[in-house]
């Protein structure tokens, strides 16, 4: 949050490059088309992709942002979390988009283009454009980053070509009154009894002979690597205790001036006026020294930094023997920060069979476990639906069997208290009254849920939301069609990266 972007200039200054000279890497990390080959940015539809390409189409990513055109974004995969991938996919499907709508000759009118920028919110003041609104953006947001009009007006354009091409590829799609009424048992009560098979009672069951060990070892050698781990010294700078209590401007006053502190330290060292020990000296300030750590800042060094070290690690694994010094690093609660020197690096290495012991012992015994738990699991459940058949209650007919049942009452899938019971609720929207449903994997072991009950469709809470679960539905199906239909054009498309 504070000193952001001075902290991370170096690199941001690099992402801000490479994203605007070169494409990013998938847009399906598992199925996409794009291959590699052959010289210069890369190849699609057969012709040449160049480097003015891959920067005029970035910068159509930034202009979307801008605009506030979620829906194009949306459309071209632009909103996924990770934004190289989201950048990687708008500057490809941008391609994909204009090829495919001039193939079926959708092309809109420049009246069109005007239209959709004169709608658009940013640009209106009170309901109605205003084109000082219009001018300012362009002088103001546009022109600095070195953007021109006519890009605003083509990018545009294209929201209107995927527009249409949303309304043939997947306007045809309609949603059935079943489909509703499926959809609303997310909103109806329900009464389930779940059975649960805990693995840990199986795994004391299980044994594992040492040869099996040894022959697991044989096969995964080549995989079974110690990672490295390092050590470093490192001094803190805290927000006093009295300053924590602080709300508003005050407190972030108090964070801001602790963070001056660490930044000023880390400056001194980067400049090398002075070593590690001589500056914490200078400062009052105590040195530490961790134990080892790997790169997930998992180790027996993690417990001194208060749950920090998951979110240090990476930039303590960016420092080396020339540079061993980082910069300030915030902690998780912003009330403190950090200063590193990297003291010892131990490099990662395959391990031994006795090293690699445990770890093959504990996978070859939850094997086993779990392959006993699903015998036993499915001989329970054959049994517990035989004797509901005969006129028993679920708890009865589970009794004597390596199992729990538990009981949630009056639950619904939309309304659920923990994620546990939404699984349970989800499962339970496919069966019907006196169901049980198949063997389910948990982290725990594995459960099956019975339907005791499920109360009645309110006539008016239905019609109350009918309308709403009709257009989620729709637009799910619309979605899942357009995507499918992006995907093959795609695979058509025979895109290829030829640099990265």
């Amino acid at each position: 949050m504070f000193n952001t972007i001075r902290k991370h200039q170096r690199v941001l200054m690099l992402i801000v490059v490479i994203l605007t000279i070169l494409a990013f890497t998938f847009f399906y990390t598992r199925t996409d088309s794009v291959q590699r080959g052959g010289d210069g940015i890369g190849m699609i539809y057969g012709r040449a992709l160049s480097q003015i390409d891959i920067q005029r189409l970035a910068a159509n990513y930034r202009i979307a942002h801008l605009l506030g055109l979620s829906s194009l974004l949306e459309s071209l995969g632009g909103l996924v979390r990770d934004e190289p991938a989201a950048l990687s996919n708008f500057v490809f499907n941008q391609l994909i988009i204009q090829h495919e709508a001039k193939s079926l000759g959708i092309e809109p009118e420049d009246n069109q283009v005007a239209q959709a920028i004169a709608g658009r919110p940013i640009f209106q003041t009170d309901g109605h454009f205003d084109v000082s609104k219009y001018r300012n953006f362009i002088r103001d947001f546009l022109e600095p980053r070195g953007f021109r009009e006519q890009q605003l007006e083509e990018l545009v354009r294209d929201s209107l070509r995927v527009t249409t091409l949303w309304k043939i590829v997947a306007g045809g799609v309609g949603v059935s009154d079943q489909e509703i009424r499926n959809a609303f048992r997310g909103y109806q009560k329900q009464t389930l009894q779940v059975i649960k098979f805990d693995l840990s009672q199986y795994t004391n069951k299980v044994s594992v002979p040492e040869e099996k060990v040894v022959a697991l070892y044989g096969k995964e050698a080549g995989r079974l690597i110690l990672p490295e781990t390092r050590s470093i010294r490192y001094v803190i700078f805290e927000v006093p205790k009295e300053k924590e209590i602080l709300v508003g401007g005050e407190k972030v006053k108090a964070i801001q001036e602790t963070a001056n502190q660490a930044e000023t330290f880390a400056e001194s060292l980067l400049q090398a006026k002075m070593s590690f020990d001589e500056a914490a000296r200078k400062n009052g300030l105590t040195v530490n020294t961790s134990l080892p750590f790997n790169r997930a800042g998992v180790g027996p060094g993690a417990e001194s930094f208060q749950g920090d070290l998951p979110k240090l690690a990476p930039t303590i694994f960016q420092l080396t023997r020339k540079q061993p010094h980082s910069e300030a690093l915030e902690g998780s609660d912003k009330m403190r920060f950090y200063v590193c020197e990297l003291s010892s690096v131990t490099p990662s290495k395959p391990m031994t069979f006795e090293e690699a012991r445990p770890q093959l012992l504990e996978v070859l015994r939850n094997q086993a476990a779990i392959k006993l738990l699903y015998d036993e699991g499915q001989a329970a459940l054959t049994s517990i639906a035989q004797k509901l058949r005969q006129g028993e209650s679920l708890q009865a007919a589970a009794s004597g069997l390596a199992a729990q049942v538990q009981e949630i009452s009056d639950t619904a899938l939309y309304s659920s208290s923990s994620p546990e019971d939404a699984l349970y609720n989800e499962i339970a929207l496919f069966l019907s009254p006196g169901q049980m449903s198949a063997l389910q994997p948990s982290i725990q072991g594995a459960f099956a849920v019975f339907l005791q009950k499920r109360v009645a469709i309110n006539p008016s809470e239905f019609d109350q939301k009918k309308e709403m679960l009709k257009a989620q539905l729709l637009q799910n199906k619309q979605t899942l069609l357009f995507f499918d239909w992006l995907r093959a054009a795609r695979e058509k498309a025979n895109l290829r990266i030829t640099q990265s």
